[in-house]
C-alpha cells in the first residue's frame, strides 16, 4: 500500500525527530500520472511529514535515487540528527537504473552550524562560573559534538 503503510510511519518520524535520532523512511507512491488526483490510497506523505522532518523527497526519476538516498543518509546524520523521508512513485520503483552512489554531494544551501553565538557562549559561561552550585544537564549533543573534554 501507498498511503496506509506511509501513515503509519508517521508516529515513529515525529518520534525520531523529537529525539534527534537519525531514520531515513522509504515508502511507496501512487504512479507519477495520477499523483495530485485522488487515485486510490493516494496520500501526501511529504506534505504531511514536512513538520516532522529535516527534510523529504519525491523521487519522480529514478536516475536521481542514489544520489537521492545518499543525501537522505547525510542530512539524517549531520548537524542535529532527524528523520528524512524518501517517497517513490510506483512507476519510478518499476523502472531499471544502474545504482552508483555519487562520491561526492553537492547541496546547495545545506550548511551544518557546528559552532554557537560567541557572545551567548561567554555570557553562559560568565553565568556557569558564578554560579554557587550549578547543575548541567548535558545531553547527547555533548556526544555528537565529540565535546567530552571541553565539557569536563
Amino acid at each position: 500500500t501507498s498511503g496506509p503503510g506511509a501513515t503509519n510511519l508517521v508516529t515513529g518520524i515525529a518520534n525520531a525527530y523529537m529525539d534527534s535520532a537519525p531514520l531515513v523512511a522509504i515508502t511507496g507512491q501512487v504512479a507519477r500520472p495520477v499523483i495530485g488526483k485522488d487515485a486510490f490510497q493516494e496520500t501526501d506523505i511529504t506534505g504531511i511529514t514536512i513538520p516532522i522532518t529535516k527534510h523529504n523527497y519525491l523521487v519522480t526519476d529514478v536516475a536521481e535515487l542514489a544520489k537521492t538516498v545518499k543525501e537522505a543518509f547525510h542530512i539524517a546524520q549531520t548537524g542535529r540528527p532527524g528523520p528524512v523521508l524518501i517517497d517513490i512513485p510506483r512507476d519510478v520503483q518499476q523502472e531499471q537504473t544502474d545504482f552508483v552512489y555519487p562520491d561526492k554531494l553537492d547541496l546547495p544551501g545545506y550548511r551544518v552550524v557546528s559552532r554557537g553565538h560567541p557572545a551567548q557562549i561567554k555570557k553562559a559561561a560568565k553565568l556557569i562560573n558564578e554560579a554557587e552550585q550549578p547543575v548541567i544537564i548535558a545531553g547527547r549533543g555533548i556526544i555528537i559534538s565529540q565535546a567530552y573534554d571541553e565539557f569536563k
